[in-house]
């Protein structure tokens, strides 16, 4: 039977959706398949400013080390963003669970560098009363910056194991509270890359093909004959079209054209096969 429309209109009410090169009929899907490849993208882009900067930062010697350094750096951080990337568009569950797992493992980490971070900023505020008690041939602080007698509570350098110069580190670092900010960041990153990645990864789970590779180009008509692709035109209030296996639809096809463009040459109904009068269509 000839369908009563050609195959993109029926798309199109369908409401096919088109995510990056992937055409999906379920508009639903389509949105969580292109969060996880937008945190995929951004978790790329962070991976690669990351290793370039701690591996301009942190390196020493020539340039062959650096350059290697931050290779390897880059392409051990871009693993879990293509396992988001590659596993969302050929719709591989093996994948998808190796994104949101990674994901997930990575927000502990962020939690205790909060904690830590939290109680420096702690120890700055109280450590600034004892900043003022370093004098300048003072080596280590004496045990209670507050008392009158200072001799009586000084101590020697065996029994004590803050300095000085570790007071003016810890109050000096104005930094910590931007600091903070970021594992904060990737708590919320990494939280939601784990959160859409395993409401994929559970989808993939039904056995659900998320969708097929789009192309924007119609296929060649002996191509379409043989994957049983329907390719037809409209030639008035008549549908024209062939499920012929052969180079009869590329003919036929063809033909209605050229009665689109002369329609007094011949009836509507008439169809050519390579030139020559085949049938009336009824």
């Amino acid at each position: 039977m000839i369908p009563s429309s050609p195959p993109h209109q029926q798309q199109q009410e369908e409401g096919v959706v088109a995510v990056y090169g992937i055409e999906m009929q379920n508009r639903g899907h389509a949105a969580l398949v292109r969060k996880v490849l937008v945190l995929s993208t951004v978790g790329a882009l962070f991976a690669i400013s990351n290793s370039l900067r701690s591996g301009i930062r942190t390196t020493s010697g020539d340039a062959a080390t650096t350059t290697i350094y931050i290779l390897l750096s880059v392409a051990l951080g871009l693993l879990v963003p293509a396992c988001g990337w590659l596993g969302a568009k050929q719709s591989n569950r093996n994948l998808m669970c190796c994104f949101c797992g990674c994901n997930l493992c990575s927000v502990p980490p962020q939690i205790f560098a909060i904690i830590g971070l939290s109680g420096l900023i702690v120890l700055s505020t109280v450590f600034n009363d004892w900043r003022d008690e370093c004098d300048a041939g003072d080596t280590y602080i004496k045990i209670d910056p507050y008392t009158a007698d200072e001799e009586e509570y000084a101590v020697s350098d065996e029994n004590m194991s803050i300095t000085c110069d570790d007071i003016d580190s810890i109050t000096g670092a104005s930094s910590l509270p931007i600091l903070i900010i970021i594992p904060i960041i990737t708590i919320i990153f990494n939280g939601a890359s784990f959160y859409y990645g395993y409401k994929l990864y559970s989808i993939l789970g039904e056995g659900v093909v998320l969708g097929v590779p789009y192309t924007n180009t119609s296929p060649t008509a002996p191509a379409a004959a043989a994957a049983g692709v329907w390719m037809g035109s409209t030639v008035g209030p008549q549908i024209v079209g062939c499920q012929d296996a052969g180079d009869n639809g590329y003919v036929i096809h063809q033909q209605q054209q050229q009665q689109q463009q002369q329609p007094s040459r011949m009836p509507h109904n008439i169809m050519m096969v390579n030139g020559h009068t085949s049938g009336i269509i009824r």
